[in-house]
């Protein structure tokens, strides 16, 4: 499981929290050539009693960076 998180992050450029938020259906891979990863969401970590949810990981949007 680290060893594909890793790869998109070097392949796609991702960064961890985008990797780690990435799921199955948002990847498009033909049994050829290269694929398209579609982010929707970002799961920060940070410490329990900073997030909303109360949880490590709280799910987020994406920045819209350019």
């Amino acid at each position: 499981m680290l060893a594909a998180m890793f790869a998109c992050m070097y392949f796609g450029g991702l960064r961890p929290a985008e990797a780690a938020g990435l799921r199955e259906k948002d990847c498009h891979l033909p049994a050829s050539g290269w694929g398209l990863l579609t982010l929707e969401k970002t799961t920060p970590q940070s410490n329990k009693r900073f997030t909303d949810s109360g949880e490590a990981h709280d799910e987020r949007g994406l920045k819209h960076r350019v």
